[in-house]
């Protein structure tokens, strides 16, 4: 008598989840120690340093033995979300923003939640920057954290040249000038009391 297909099915599943699991132990007790920092500052945060591992719970001497050329990529692997990071991310005060410490609920919608620490006021300006005006913080900055300052999702000229067209850009003498090294040396980020946000002693011709 043939058993059912589901049955058989599931068996299968079982059997191939087991493998699996065998195959992972199996390459992980053949790994050398750069591999196997490797893998913890990719999947895991908080992971030390080289240089600083035995001060750490689970760190001993196959991290010390590591090259310094290892030593100093699973640095900038650890380090990749360093540059900034948000107050209460950083303090792992989740429940700070999110209904608890374990949702994903947030306590109130941006912008009124970002203004509960981040005064509206500290922004002053007539003009203001349209995601700043419509509220959009999370347009320009990461919650969390980032690789560029200021939690924002890009490098700063990156970032504005996903909104403001490079061939409307390169039109203005001030903008060639600069060669585009760097838009917040003419302009606020958020609000200003000069048109396009222009900060002070900037000269437009």
């Amino acid at each position: 008598m043939k058993r059912p297909r589901r049955q058989v099915d599931r068996s299968a599943r079982s059997k191939l989840l087991v493998l699996m699991g065998v195959v992972a132990l199996s390459a992980l007790a053949c790994t050398t120690p750069e591999q196997k920092l490797w893998w913890k500052v990719t999947f895991f945060d908080g992971v030390p340093p080289p240089g600083h591992e035995a001060q750490a719970e689970g760190f001993g001497e196959e991290e010390q033995q590591m090259t310094p050329a290892a030593k100093a990529l699973a640095a900038l692997k650890a380090a990749k979300h360093e540059i900034s990071r948000h107050g209460p991310y950083a303090q792992k005060k989740c429940s700070q923003c999110h209904a608890s410490e374990y949702s994903n609920k947030l306590k109130a919608k941006p912008p009124e939640l970002c203004y509960g620490c981040h005064e509206v006021e500290s922004f002053p300006g007539k003009y203001r920057h349209g995601p700043f005006r419509a509220g959009l913080c999370l347009a320009c900055h990461d919650p969390h954290s980032s690789p560029n300052k200021k939690l924002l999702l890009a490098k700063r000229e990156e970032l504005c040249l996903t909104c403001h067209d490079a061939t409307t850009y390169v039109r203005i003498d001030e903008h060639i000038a600069k060669n585009g090294s760097d838009c917040l040396g003419c302009h606020r980020p958020h609000a200003g009391e000069r048109p396009k946000m222009l900060r002070k002693g900037v000269v437009v011709q």
